[in-house]
């Protein structure tokens, strides 16, 4: 009886918490904790609140979840996103920095392989993708269609991004299922001036001696070996969100 107190659900299955933290009343999360509300409850999407506080983007309410021992790789059961999958595909870089500096996964992915960069890439969040390459996060991860963040800021036209993504050594030559490369990509959008970037970025490694790209992503390569299957499986152009 007193775990139902501590725990009330709704018919969604979502906590009292859960919906405290969505709005991000931060008062109410902290009296929550104060009794011992369960931190990592889930709805039945399986989002948890701090999931819900970092799509939200309330750090004060993402810190306090954290502070209590909430779980920081749960994904939800819909797409697979974790906490700063959700920080980053909306953006809130406050959040992204904390879950990063927690100990989050900077590489890990959801259920199509997009990975925190792939989304912060595809939705211009520049200081996003900052912080994320700042902690490690692979600048050539693929997903299931072998699309890469390169691939993606190329064929929205982002010198911006390109430029970033170069500099930390995203792979140039990686090429998707379909045998397009990021230079395929610009290309195709009459991005003259991201093409001009890339060959500048090529007469600089070969002036320098440098293998060309890869960003060391030791990970991105296990992942891409064992995705053939799943890959094979999806359909054609969900690059998904």
């Amino acid at each position: 009886q007193l775990d139902r107190m501590r725990n009330p659900q709704n018919h969604h299955g979502d906590s009292a918490l859960i919906v405290a933290a969505w709005y991000g009343h931060e008062r109410i999360v902290e009296t929550l904790l104060t009794v011992r509300a369960e931190v990592n409850l889930t709805n039945r999407d399986g989002n948890s609140a701090l999931n819900c506080a970092a799509l939200q983007g309330h750090l004060r309410v993402v810190e306090l979840l954290l502070d209590a021992s909430a779980e920081l790789e749960a994904p939800d059961m819909v797409t697979g996103k974790t906490a700063l999958l959700k920080a980053c595909y909306a953006g809130h870089v406050g959040v992204v920095n904390e879950l990063l500096e927690s100990g989050a996964d900077p590489d890990a992915a959801d259920t199509n392989g997009y990975t925190p960069l792939a989304f912060a890439t595809s939705f211009g969040h520049h200081m996003t993708m900052q912080a994320l390459l700042r902690h490690g996060a692979c600048a050539s991860s693929a997903d299931l269609f072998g699309v890469t963040p390169l691939m993606l800021s190329s064929t929205r036209g982002d010198a911006d991004a390109v430029a970033m993504l170069l500099q930390a050594e995203a792979d140039v030559s990686a090429v998707d299922t379909d045998g397009r490369t990021a230079a395929d990509y610009a290309e195709s959008g009459d991005f003259w001036g991201i093409l001009a970037l890339m060959e500048e970025h090529a007469r600089e490694v070969r002036g320098s001696g440098g293998g060309g790209g890869g960003g060391g992503c030791e990970r991105e390569r296990a992942r891409g070996a064992a995705g053939g299957a799943v890959r094979d499986a999806a359909r054609p152009g969900e690059h998904g969100r």
